[in-house]
């Protein structure tokens, strides 16, 4: 069935409507047609054709969209110095930045970013584009998002959804250590949305080794929490691989004995720091603030 949201685009469509050569141009990567269609049109954003460069096909998508799906960033930055709107969804939500992300263009992704693309894409799409970017393993995007203001703090109401909608866990469920190291050296808090399990068990389920299980206690991720089940991280039942004996035993350990008084610091210090990104303007010595930021991990 198709959501109310997406029905509501169809309304702002020309079903009738054909692919403009800006459409065409854009979808092939044709920068000296595209050039050529601009430059000849000289009411791309005036007079009776303002609507030209920012026009819709019958799927909603502006030429900048079309664009961006196929990554050809010279046409993405043509487009918007002739005044491209940076935000115009799809029917299904999808606006230029995350189609961008979903298909790893990263060229097309800073593009958009630098002339205000919301980081945060479309709230009637589930996923965000930082999460699209954790569960493909784009760290690189992952981290310009978050340079640019992608929302960390799991508090933006996106459209209904059933189920939890978090870049960190599936970054774990996809095995992307470095995207989950970024996210928690950016400050994302693991601990915020009160759940019936915790990211041990989410690393346990996933079969992940035990250097997750590491960076999670390092960043104070809450560890005596039950599952649906009523079972604690260590109680789990070891999944069968090579890894699994080492990671019961690291459970084990941080069951039996207590955090060190230096990482016990770090993540006080890091907890009182309204801003992470100014971690570095702290008055301390380069080795105490690589420690801060986790460089060692």
């Amino acid at each position: 069935m198709i959501s109310i949201a997406i029905a509501a685009r169809f309304s702002e469509c020309n079903i009738e409507s054909i692919d403009t050569k800006l459409h065409t141009y854009a979808h092939s990567g044709d920068v000296k047609g595209l050039r050529e269609v601009l430059l000849s049109t000289s009411s791309a954003k005036s007079g009776s054709n303002g609507n030209l460069i920012n026009k819709r096909n019958h799927l909603g998508c502006t030429a900048l969209r079309l664009a961006a799906t196929c990554g050809h960033a010279d046409c993405v930055d043509i487009l918007l110095s002739h005044g491209a709107k940076t935000d115009i969804a799809d029917i299904k939500g999808q606006t230029p930045l995350f189609v961008s992300v979903k298909n790893g263009h990263i060229k097309c992704v800073e593009t958009l970013l630098r002339h205000g693309a919301n980081p945060e894409g479309d709230d009637d799409v589930v996923y965000s584009p930082l999460y699209i970017a954790a569960m493909n393993g784009y760290n690189e995007i992952l981290q310009l998002l978050i340079k640019y203001g992608a929302d960390l703090s799991q508090r933006r109401i996106r459209v209904d959804r059933s189920f939890r909608n978090d870049p960190l866990q599936i970054a774990i469920a996809y095995h992307h250590y470095n995207c989950c190291k970024t996210l928690l050296c950016a400050g994302y808090d693991a601990n915020a949305v009160v759940s019936m399990y915790t990211m041990y068990h989410v690393a346990d389920k996933h079969k992940c080794d035990v250097k997750f299980l590491k960076l999670l206690y390092e960043f104070g991720v809450h560890f005596f929490t039950r599952d649906q089940k009523g079972k604690y991280p260590w109680e789990l039942e070891p999944f069968e691989t090579k890894d699994s004996a080492i990671c019961s035993k690291y459970l084990i350990s941080i069951k039996e004995n207590s955090r060190s008084l230096l990482s016990a610091c770090r993540l006080t210090i890091r907890k009182s720091m309204r801003d992470i990104k100014r971690m570095n303007q702290l008055c301390l010595p380069v080795y105490l603030l690589d420690y801060l930021n986790y460089k060692h991990l």
